[in-house]
C-alpha cells in the first residue's frame, strides 16, 4: 500500500481535500485469475494499469490516496472532476494494447460524501460506501452513487449519460443506495445486473391464479412500451384488460428504477381525484405548504416508473391529467385499462379481442379447464369438450364469463350450464367475494358499462338487444331512431351512436363479408 503519494509535478505531498469529497474506487475484474495465469507477468501489467488510472486522476486535479494491489483509491474536491477522471481512465484502459491473454478490465465506483480524515488517509462510512459502490460493478463499468449523480447531473462529461439502475442494498450500508451507470460513447454500455440486491419498489401483488391465453398480448404490450409512453388497453368488461396489464407490469418492473405501481381507479368517483390517488399510491402525501397533487409533477419528472391506471372508463374526464403526467416524466410509462380510449396526444391504443373458442387447444377451453379444476381438482371435460366450446362461445369468449361458468361445474353438469346460457338465464351462485360486485356476474359487468352511458346511448343500447347475435349497421337505424326525438337524419345519428357504443366496447365491429354493402357488422357482447 502506498498512502498519500507525492505530487509528480512538485515532488511534494498533495493535500487531501476536505469537506464534501468525491471518492473514486477502482479494481481489476478477475485479478486473482489473472495473477495465477500470468505469474510474474502480472506485476508489470498491473503496474501499467495503475499508471493509466493515476495519470487520469492527476489530469483532473485529484489525489491518489493509496493503492492496494490492483485497487486504486483517489479523492477529488469536485464531483465533476472525479467523474471526468473515471471516464478518461476507462478510455485509456480500453485503448491500451494489452496482451491477447491478459486484457485488463477495471470496475469503477464514484461516491460523494463528507470526508473524515484519518492521518494521511480517510475513514468513516462514506469511504465504505464508496468501496461498496465500486464492488457491485463489472469490468469496464462506471457506477455513480446517488449523491454523486445529484452533484453532476447537469454537468456530466460531454456525450455521456447516466442511466438510473434503481435502489440496491449494499453490504454493511445502513440504507438502500440509488445507483447510476455512466454510459460513455465508444465504450461498452451493456453489462450484467449489478452484484447487489434490488430493493422491492412498487405495489404489485403476486398472481394467485394461472395466466392462460394472453401471452401474445403481454409480449405485444411489452414491445409497445419500448417506444410508447402511454398505452391504453381497451375492450369489453371482463375481457382481461387488467390481467394483461398487471402481468406485463410484473414482467417489466425490473426495467424501471422506481418500480411498477397499480392504481385502482374504481375506488374513486370524481375525475378530479385521479392525481391525488396516484400520488398516495406512490407514497406522496400532503405537506404543510404544498399538497401531494402539487408535488406530483416534480416528483415524477426525475423518476422512472410504470403506472397501471386501472378502470379508467368511469373517470374519463381525467384524461388530460394523465396526459400531463406522461409529459413531465419521459422515463416513465403509463398503461391505462379502459373500455374507451382516452383520446389524448401520444396515446397508443391496444384493443383486446375475446379468447379463441374453437378447438381442443383453444385458449378459451384451456382457461375453462384450469378454472374448473380450482373447484373440482382433477376435473376433465372428456368427451364433453365441444360442450365447453359452446359455453365459451355463449359468453363471447370473455375470460370473466368463462371463469364464472367454469366455477359452476361444482353445481351443474356442463349441459345444464350451456342450456341456461342459451336461454339467457342467470347461472346460480355468484363469483368470488373478494372482487367488486361488477365482476361477480356477467350481468354486473355489462351493467357497469351501461350505467356510464348517457341516457340517449343507454336507450340505443337497450334497443339493440332485439337482435339475435349480430346485425348490419343499416338495420340499426329503424330500431334506434325515434321520430319523437326530432332527429334530422336518423341514419346518420344511428351511425354516430353505433360508433360511440363501439368506442365504449359495448358492441364489436366485425369485418364486412364479401358483397356486404354496409361494410360494418356489429355484435352485442
Amino acid at each position: 500500500m502506498t498512502a498519500h503519494e507525492p505530487d509528480p509535478a512538485s515532488g511534494a505531498t498533495s493535500p487531501l481535500p476536505t469537506g464534501t469529497v468525491t471518492f473514486l474506487r477502482t479494481d481489476v475484474e478477475g485479478s486473482m485469475v489473472l495473477t495465477r495465469a500470468l505469474g510474474e507477468r502480472w506485476d508489470d501489467l498491473n503496474g501499467r494499469h495503475v499508471a493509466l488510472i493515476r495519470a487520469a486522476v492527476d489530469a483532473h486535479r485529484g489525489t491518489v490516496v493509496r493503492t492496494e494491489g490492483d485497487a486504486v483509491f483517489a479523492a477529488f474536491q469536485e464531483a465533476g472532476a472525479a467523474v471526468a477522471a473515471a471516464v478518461a481512465a476507462q478510455r485509456s484502459l480500453q485503448a491500451h494494447a494489452w496482451p491477447e491473454d491478459a486484457t485488463i478490465r477495471v470496475r469503477m465506483g464514484v461516491h460523494s460524501g463528507e470526508a473524515h480524515r484519518a492521518g494521511d488517509d480517510y475513514g468513516g462510512i462514506e469511504v465504505s460506501r464508496a468501496a461498496r459502490v465500486a464492488a457491485v460493478g463489472h469490468g469496464g463499468q462506471i457506477i455513480l452513487s446517488g449523491p454523486t449523480y445529484e452533484l453532476t447531473a447537469d454537468g456530466l462529461p460531454a456525450g455521456t449519460t447516466a442511466r438510473d439502475l434503481g435502489l440496491f442494498v449494499l453490504k454493511d450500508v445502513p440504507r438502500p443506495e440509488r445507483l447510476y451507470q455512466l454510459d460513455v460513447p465508444g465504450l461498452p454500455a451493456e453489462f450484467p445486473p449489478v452484484r447487489a440486491g434490488r430493493t422491492t419498489v412498487g405495489n404489485l401483488e403476486p398472481r394467485l391464479t394461472t395466466f392462460v391465453g394472453r401471452d401474445d398480448q403481454v409480449e405485444a404490450l411489452r414491445a409497445m412500451l419500448d417506444d410508447a409512453r402511454l398505452v391504453t388497453i381497451t375492450g369489453a368488461g371482463g375481457i382481461g384488460k387488467t390481467s394483461v396489464a398487471t402481468e406485463t407490469a410484473r414482467a417489466v418492473e425490473a426495467h424501471y428504477a422506481d418500480g411498477a405501481w397499480f392504481v385502482p381507479l374504481a375506488t374513486i368517483e370524481d375525475p378530479a381525484d385521479v392525481k391525488a390517488l396516484v400520488a398516495r399510491t406512490i407514497g406522496l402525501f400532503d405537506g404543510t405548504s404544498r399538497s401531494a397533487v402539487e408535488t406530483l409533477p416534480a416528483f415524477l419528472s426525475e423518476r422512472s416508473m410504470l403506472l397501471v391506471l386501472d378502470n379508467f372508463e368511469h373517470v374519463i374526464d381525467a384524461a388530460a391529467s394523465v396526459a400531463d403526467l406522461v409529459r413531465v416524466s419521459p422515463r416513465s410509462r403509463v398503461v391505462v385499462t379502459s373500455r374507451a380510449p382516452l383520446r389524448v396526444s401520444g396515446e397508443h391504443e391496444m384493443p383486446m379481442a375475446p379468447l379463441g373458442v374453437q378447438g381442443e387447444d383453444a385458449a378459451a377451453r384451456r382457461l375453462f379447464v384450469e378454472r374448473a379444476r380450482a373447484v373440482r381438482p382433477g376435473w376433465d371435460p372428456g368427451a364433453d369438450g365441444p360442450v365447453v366450446d359452446e359455453i365459451c362461445a355463449q359468453v363471447d369468449g370473455l375470460p370473466l364469463g368463462i371463469e364464472l361458468a367454469a366455477a359452476r361445474v361444482s353445481l351443474l353438469p356442463l349441459a345444464a350450464i350451456r342450456d341456461r346460457l342459451t336461454a339467457r338465464l342467470p347461472l346460480p351462485g355468484s363469483g368470488s367475494r373478494d372482487v367488486p360486485a361488477r365482476q361477480r356476474t356477467l350481468e354486473g359487468a355489462v351493467a357497469w358499462s351501461r350505467d356510464l352511458l348517457s341516457p340517449r346511448l343507454q336507450r340505443a343500447f337497450d334497443r339493440l338487444s332485439v337482435f339475435e347475435g349480430s346485425f348490419d349497421a343499416d338495420q340499426a337505424g329503424p330500431v334506434m331512431g325515434d321520430p319523437g326525438e326530432g332527429l334530422r337524419d336518423a341514419s346518420l345519428d344511428s351511425l354516430d351512436d353505433l360508433a360511440e357504443l363501439a368506442g365504449q366496447s359495448l358492441i364489436e365491429r366485425f369485418p364486412a363479408e364479401e358483397g356486404d354493402s354496409t361494410h360494418i357488422r356489429e355484435k352485442i357482447l
